[in-house]
């Protein structure tokens, strides 16, 4: 893999690149559920944010500016995340698309923020820290005044939030297989314009799946909370299986990576804390002996399909068929479960079979 002009990187380098590169969306997973103190946790003590400095300066910086410590759902999509060894560290660029609430009518306002971060290996355990964190147009004493870059002319950042949502809605409608003029055109936006901000189909269909292994770890974080274990799993089950029903990109986003590394590289992050949720739950005695954590992915896959076949004749279908996995995945001593989304009619079954 040549890198700059004569120059190839070796194997420790490119693996350096890789964990910076899981920094910056562990950062942004952590701000999005507003945990301070695990933001605090990926800065060097006398780190830099902008004119804060120091951990004690950075905790005022991210409590007074973050829409998520304000209670507000404001989710962020690194993303062109780029990544160079330096002498003793590495440089991280990337760009911040960050959904805010108070957009117009019934869509959110979208930020859009070119950020560096500086990272280098702490002298304590070796992991690797943020020394410095830039924000171009970012400024802390005003932050809602100025979370969109100064130096983007307003007719950019307008097109490019018409492209965010309108990839976001025929993601959700259509999955992968929408292509980069339909997002223009359902934008009302030139193609050239589209090829502009992003250079490849690929580069905004990773935004939309990096932006739904978000969501699938934003649940597996809240279930985390819920006491009872079975609880918490089934919890998590019926959100994620929810979100599925209604996002085709969402079901796409948890059964293949689609030739794009860092999507198989995001949701990796979220597996120790699946398979933790699981575990909890099955030494509870919520499932079968002989039932595994790859029983459930199989069972996402599985309610997926279903998805697929009925979210135009029977949206709700899939709680039906969860239902009864279920049934088949828990342990003797819990009493089945009664459906109470009623079961496909052999018309339904038929004018489906036509379609698939």
């Amino acid at each position: 893999m040549t890198d700059y002009p004569g120059r190839i990187p070796d194997v420790a380098e490119l693996a350096l690149r890789a964990a910076a590169e899981r920094l910056v969306s562990e950062y942004f997973a952590r701000l999005d559920r507003a945990d301070v103190e695990g933001l605090l946790d990926l800065y060097a003590d006398d780190a830099v944010l902008q004119e804060a400095k120091g951990k004690a300066a950075i905790r005022q910086a991210i409590l007074s500016s973050s829409a998520a410590v304000a209670g507000k759902n404001s989710p962020h999509i690194p993303t062109n995340i780029r990544a160079v060894a330096i002498d003793d560290g590495v440089a991280v660029d990337y760009t911040v698309v960050a959904y805010l609430q108070e957009g117009p009518g019934p869509y959110p306002a979208i930020a859009i923020l070119n950020q560096r971060q500086i990272l280098k290996r702490s002298a304590s355990d070796g992991r690797l820290q943020i020394v410095e964190h830039r924000v171009q147009g970012f400024d802390l004493e005003r932050p809602a005044m100025t979370a969109v870059d100064k130096t983007v002319r307003k007719d950019v950042a307008r097109n490019r939030g018409l492209l965010m949502r309108s990839a976001e809605e025929l993601f959700a409608r259509r999955g992968t297989e929408v292509t980069l003029e339909e997002i223009a055109r359902h934008a009302g936006v030139g193609v050239a314009t589209a090829y502009r901000h992003f250079a490849s189909k690929s580069a905004i269909v990773e935004a939309m799946l990096e932006s739904r292994i978000a969501k699938f770890r934003a649940v597996l974080h809240e279930c985390e909370s819920i006491a009872d274990p079975r609880a918490a799993f089934e919890t998590y089950l019926y959100r994620i299986c929810e979100l599925q029903a209604t996002d085709r990109g969402m079901r796409e986003a948890i059964s293949a990576n689609h030739g794009i590394d860092k999507v198989a590289e995001f949701r990796d992050q979220g597996k120790p804390l699946f398979e933790r949720l699981f575990q909890r739950a099955k030494e509870a005695g919520a499932f079968r002996p002989e039932c595994e954590a790859s029983d459930i992915v199989v069972a996402f896959w599985m309610i997926s399909k279903v998805s697929d076949a009925t979210d135009q004749n029977s949206p709700e279908q899939w709680r039906r068929q969860l239902n009864f996995l279920l049934d088949g995945l828990r342990a003797e001593a819990i009493p089945r479960q009664t459906p109470t989304t009623p079961a496909l009619s052999m018309e339904q079954i038929e004018t489906i079979m036509a379609t698939i």
